[in-house]
């Protein structure tokens, strides 16, 4: 299965979907990491530039859509896993699956904290939370198709590439 990955712009997210294609690939699907950090610079620059945030939104995610759309015709994906607080909108979603394409979301933000969920998982065909109860049943009132529990994890082979000192073990 081929599968892009797209991170988002800012936090741990990114590291995460780093971790998610690598652990696929190994699996055997063909997985791409779309990194969006790159595009933090333009992002802030917007920012600046623009007349008001929402202006700048707006540019953004435009600019956004259009450089993910050709990457995404590009790699002609059979899934698109978008990671949390990825700078996706409505539309781009929509035309992805409208392409054929499988879409998900794993949310691996706190669902209380961070409540973008809201208008957004209804967007995709699959859309995956890193807590249980009351917020599976919370995605799926506000439209989320296939919410499932799909919890993170370390990588062991990471973990046992850190020697720590003698010190450092007994703390």
């Amino acid at each position: 299965m081929r599968i892009s990955v797209i991170t988002p712009l800012f936090g741990g997210g990114a590291q995460i979907a780093e971790e998610a294609s690598r652990a696929l690939n190994a699996l055997g699907h063909h997985a791409s990491l779309i990194d969006m950090r790159p595009l933090q610079a333009r992002y802030r620059e917007l920012g600046r530039i623009c007349a008001s945030s929402e202006e700048a939104g707006l540019r953004f995610y435009a600019e956004v859509e259009q450089v993910l759309t050709s990457v995404i015709a590009e790699q002609r994906p059979d899934l698109v896993l978008s990671m949390s607080l990825a700078p996706l909108n409505a539309r781009f979603v929509a035309g992805v699956r409208e392409r054929g394409i499988t879409t998900a979301c794993w949310f691996v933000e706190d669902c209380r904290r961070y409540t973008t969920w809201r208008w957004q998982a209804g967007w995709f065909d699959h859309f995956f939370v890193i807590q249980k109860d009351p917020i599976i049943g919370m995605v799926e009132e506000v439209g989320g198709r296939s919410v499932r529990y799909l919890p993170t994890c370390g990588n062991r082979a990471l973990a046992d590439s850190v020697h720590l000192t003698a010190e450092e073990r007994r703390v």
